[in-house]
């Protein structure tokens, strides 16, 4: 059986012309989603995104309420996973940021798939 990385991969995997995050060391490949997740922000605001890509490093959501750049956050995926992030670009309505810690592979295939 195909893992959801290979799936999305196969069928959906994004291109590399312009990425959405650097990181320091690596450029990490990114994969689209559609995740509804929770943003909760410093301040103790609970916000609702939708994650439109992800990499085991970052993402690109769309925020109703932009947070600004540095903003330290966590997103709570479905099934219960939680990262503290930085917002590091504002794309018009949506934000880029970095995790902390990157996703195990094990933990990215989970919240690619959905949560399960």
């Amino acid at each position: 059986m195909m893992s959801a990385r290979d799936r999305i991969k196969r069928f959906g995997r994004l291109g590399v012309r312009e990425p959405t995050l650097r990181t320091v060391s690596t450029r990490a490949e990114r994969y689209r989603a559609e995740l509804e997740v929770a943003v909760l922000s410093a301040t103790g605001t609970t916000l609702h995104a939708t994650v439109r890509d992800l990499s085991v490093s970052g993402f690109r959501a769309d925020l109703p309420q932009a947070l600004p750049v540095g903003a330290v956050a966590r997103m709570l995926f479905p099934g219960g996973r939680t990262k503290h992030f930085r917002v590091v670009r504002l794309e018009g309505a949506s934000v880029a940021g970095e995790f902390f810690a990157p996703f195990t592979d094990e933990e990215f295939d989970r919240v690619l798939a959905g949560g399960a």
